[in-house]
């Protein structure tokens, strides 16, 4: 079923209560959803914390340390990608009704498009879509907080092996994962710039214009 603008009446009483309590129960899935967020974060960094010291404690782990450390927050990373999809999913309809309901009402301004708004929310009510793809959700995540993660878990490494005695002479699997991590590092490197080409969510909060008057000194 796909809803077109024209064929959208104008909005009877009652209706702007039933856009009210949509309103408040999306607004309701968007906060559990950002919620989930922070509970993987934090068991990112449980799990980096963990690894870490006991890498520095044993040096025979060292170098699994920093494979399975880089599997593990890799594994988070995903889980917390996959999360901030629906998220992102909720919170684009959250704005739609704080751009095209509340705004006008509390501004005394009248939006271009009115029906317009109302055909794609309906549409997506009825057939429920994703807003961005994993890939930009990944490098989102990785942007925001994971690469500070993976840089700890790298740096830690690095050090233990500097002022360590472990014997750093090639080997088969010395390079063999020299080259896994190197490969891994460069996967995070493509992540990062691909989240600097066109922004395709909306609606995030945005540093404010220097043209913008400064009204919120309460």
């Amino acid at each position: 079923m796909v809803v077109k603008p024209m064929d959208l009446p104008e909005l009877k009483n009652g209706q702007p209560t039933v856009l009210t309590h949509f309103y408040r129960g999306e607004l309701g899935r968007m906060m559990i959803w950002r919620e989930r967020l922070d509970r993987t974060t934090n068991w990112a960094i449980i799990a980096v914390v963990a690894i870490v010291s006991y890498e520095w404690t044993n040096e025979d782990f060292m170098h699994i340390a920093l494979l399975l450390g880089n599997a593990v927050l890799y594994l988070l990373l995903m889980i917390e990608a996959r999360r901030y999809m629906f998220y992102d999913a909720y919170r684009a309809r959250v704005r739609m009704l704080e751009t095209h309901w509340i705004l006008p009402h509390l501004g005394q301004v009248e939006m271009p498009n009115d029906t317009e708004w109302r055909s794609v929310l309906s549409n997506d009510l009825a057939v429920p879509s994703m807003k961005i793809t994993i890939w930009e959700a990944l490098s989102r995540r990785l942007s925001r907080n994971y690469i500070w993660l993976f840089l700890i878990l790298f740096a830690g490494w690095s050090l233990k092996v500097m002022i360590s005695d472990v014997s750093l002479k090639p080997s088969v699997n010395g390079v063999m994962i020299g080259v896994a991590v190197t490969a891994f590092y460069a996967y995070l490197a493509f992540l990062l710039a691909y989240g600097r080409r066109g922004r395709q969510a909306s609606g995030e909060f945005k540093p404010r214009s220097k043209n913008t008057p400064d009204d919120w000194r309460i």
